[in-house]
């Protein structure tokens, strides 16, 4: 393993390789046309994008820290469960929701769970990047 550092330029501070990856379970593939720049702007490695809850844990579980970008919209998601299950085994992880037929009840249920954001479908780069805000290097 290396000893070499990422640096951020702008802000002049070493980038936490544990912190700065993401992940994306999502139900549509077309969300990551948007995703997957704003994670590159915003210096984020990618771990993995599935639909597949069984693989996203494992990922989870393999790399212990980093964003999670859910999509309630998946099959065969029971989202409390999901919630409880990343909140309890993967406490590393920090949950953005994604829907997009959401309700004020939805967004009360998800922060009520542990959730830290939730976009709404269509997803928009300025939304991403306003949720990711907390996780930049400032």
């Amino acid at each position: 393993m290396s000893n070499t550092k990422e640096y951020d330029v702008r802000t002049r501070k070493i980038i936490d390789p544990d912190r700065r990856k993401a992940l994306m379970l999502l139900s549509d593939e077309s969300d990551s046309d948007v995703l997957v720049p704003v994670l590159r702007e915003k210096r984020f490695r990618l771990l993995g994008m599935t639909s597949d809850l069984t693989q996203g844990l494992e990922l989870m579980r393999k790399h212990k820290v980093g964003i999670v970008f859910l999509d309630e919209d998946m099959e065969s998601l029971e989202l409390e469960v999901i919630l409880n299950q990343i909140k309890s085994k993967h406490p590393g992880f920090s949950v953005i929701m994604l829907g997009a037929q959401v309700t004020k009840e939805k967004i009360e249920f998800a922060f009520a769970h542990g959730a830290v954001a939730y976009l709404v479908k269509p997803l928009r780069p300025e939304a991403v990047i306003k949720s990711m805000s907390k996780f930049s290097l400032s």
